[in-house]
């Protein structure tokens, strides 16, 4: 099976392409939903991250807040690191398993992270969305309601654009029309087809 590594910066257009990977029936697995799953209320990866960083970062309800972690982390380097040795390694091992389970021709697997963390040698295939900082900008305080200088920290926090991009196999400018992205998605989707096929032939 063809395993497709998606990534890009923060509001570059992820989610977008892999819903419409998933239109053409493509199994999508997702490393900030395996995450999501992992720090569940009442998990001991909850719990051992409250034990990490205090009680500011869990709810009344005992739930994780995730945007006071949010702020943590972006704050603090030291805090991140503990942050990604805690769910890194239950992350790609539940990944693995969730990928080992299928039988599909190639299945999209996404993580904001992937060129960070060194993960680009585990997928075929590297799919990288790209935009222009500006359109990030601007997606992200219309979607997480910040303001333009937070913004801007938050992108400035991530890899260097060009960086990522070096290890791109395949790239989707999502500065596109959405018509003009779900073409390229479906352009794709009949590339690793064909790809699947030739290897199974």
């Amino acid at each position: 099976m063809l395993k497709i590594g998606l990534t890009g910066g923060i509001a570059s257009g992820k989610t977008t392409v892999a819903s419409l990977f998933a239109k053409h029936g493509i199994p999508i697995i997702d490393a900030d939903l395996v995450a999501a799953e992992l720090v569940k209320l009442g998990s001991p990866h909850l719990k051992l991250i409250a034990e990490t960083f205090g009680d500011s970062i869990i709810n009344q309800d005992q739930s994780l807040n995730r945007t006071a972690l949010a702020k943590l982390i972006f704050n603090d380097a030291n805090a991140r690191k503990q942050l990604d040795a805690i769910l890194h390694p239950p992350v790609r091992k539940e990944i693995t398993r969730q990928v080992n389970k299928l039988n599909d021709c190639y299945c999209v697997v996404c993580i904001p992270l992937l060129v960070e963390t060194g993960q680009h040698n585990q997928f075929d295939h590297i799919l990288v969305t790209d935009c222009s900082e500006d359109t990030q900008c601007q997606r992200l305080t219309q979607r997480d309601n910040i303001d333009k200088n937070y913004a801007e920290q938050m992108l400035a926090a991530q890899t260097d654009r060009d960086n990522r991009l070096k290890y791109a196999t395949e790239i989707i400018n999502t500065d596109a029309s959405l018509v003009e992205v779900a073409t390229a998605v479906t352009k794709l989707h009949e590339k690793y087809l064909a790809l699947c096929q030739n290897t199974r032939g």
